[in-house]
């Protein structure tokens, strides 16, 4: 029993390396950012200038300073990936175990599963409530049906949304505003991060019914993105950004294209 809750424990510390996030996120940002191109030059039919929203606000801010760069977002993901890496300050920054790293696909796997019968689970549930407005569809991000290249465009955009929603709201806007609770406001370190998680998410949810492109507004799929938004805010901090990033990616690539 001790040798098995030992081990449980060094493949829970040795995943959280940054070589693994990384490693784990790589696949999903290379499909996103060689499907844009492609969608962009209409290599897979009409031309289509859509792009994921984290990817578009991380443009949209950076825009003074690189104009319209199209692998900016990228460069900022790789940025943070090496600032991660110079804080670890590990001696063999790029080992990692083979079994681990499939371990914690699964692992990611198993995550985006588990939301999606949740999320299933408060769909159908909220349908009861009187106060909330009734929707005819599946949970959010649903994009079933359509030809094959409407589905192979949802998932790259899918595959960007684990990437850079994750960036934006998980590294970058979860970070601030635990750092705005703990040294401004003074708060103890668990309410700083239980504020930050909470507030995090909600804007999270939000961010998918502004313009451009965003959802009709419904607050059915504005309370269970919400949910998800705390869901990955937990993997993020208990487990790891790559794992986020790709139960994040998972989940809307099975919900969205109803696999």
């Amino acid at each position: 029993m001790a040798s098995g809750t030992r081990s449980a424990a060094d493949y829970l510390a040795e995943t959280r390396r940054p070589v693994y996030s990384a490693l784990l996120v790589l696949p999903y940002a290379v499909v996103y950012e060689i499907g844009i191109i492609a969608l962009q030059a209409g290599l897979t039919g009409e031309p289509v200038r859509e792009i994921n929203g984290g990817d578009y606000l991380i443009r949209r801010v950076l825009s003074p300073l690189v104009g319209h760069f199209a692998f900016v977002s990228f460069l900022v993901l790789c940025a943070a990936y090496f600032v991660w890496q110079y804080e670890k300050g590990e001696k063999r920054p790029l080992s990692f175990n083979r079994a681990a790293l499939l371990l914690t696909f699964v692992e990611s796997l198993s995550f985006a599963l588990i939301l999606c019968l949740i999320s299933r689970y408060l769909w159908n549930l909220s349908a009861r409530a009187a106060f909330l407005d009734v929707q005819v569809g599946a949970p959010p991000t649903a994009a079933s049906g359509g030809s094959a290249g409407d589905r192979l465009k949802m998932l790259i955009l899918f595959c960007g949304a684990g990437v850079y929603e994750e960036l934006v709201f998980r590294v970058f806007l979860l970070g601030i505003l635990a750092m705005f609770f703990r040294h401004l406001m003074r708060w103890e370190r668990f309410s700083a991060d239980a504020a930050a998680v909470i507030i995090g998410a909600l804007l999270f949810s939000l961010f998918h019914y502004l313009p451009p492109g965003g959802d009709p507004w419904s607050f059915r799929t504005f309370a269970i993105r919400a949910f998800a938004g705390v869901y990955f805010s937990a993997i993020y901090k208990a487990r790891s950004f790559g794992i986020a990033v790709s139960a994040h990616a998972l989940y809307d690539i099975i919900v969205g294209l109803d696999w």
